[in-house]
């Protein structure tokens, strides 16, 4: 079975993820924002590998893609 290793990149998973926890409520114009919010989005490094493959041990490496605070959305 595949396994995902959280450790590799631990830090900056566990930054990213405070970050969103701890960030203080928007003011000024950004709380007018109807879109406004921290994020982060996560990725998995090669090789990924269905969990219902047998792969030999294989592992894929969870990482931390981007993040940021305003969100776009388009009508």
């Amino acid at each position: 079975m595949a396994s995902l290793n959280l450790s590799a990149n631990g830090p900056s998973i566990k930054s990213s993820y405070q970050k969103i926890v701890d960030a203080p409520a928007p003011t000024g114009a950004l709380d007018a924002s109807p879109t406004y919010g921290q994020w982060a989005v996560y990725a998995v490094q090669a090789p990924l590998v269905s969990a219902f493959q047998h792969d030999g041990g294989k592992e894929s490496v969870l990482k931390v893609q981007s993040t940021g605070g305003e969100l776009a959305i388009f009508h």
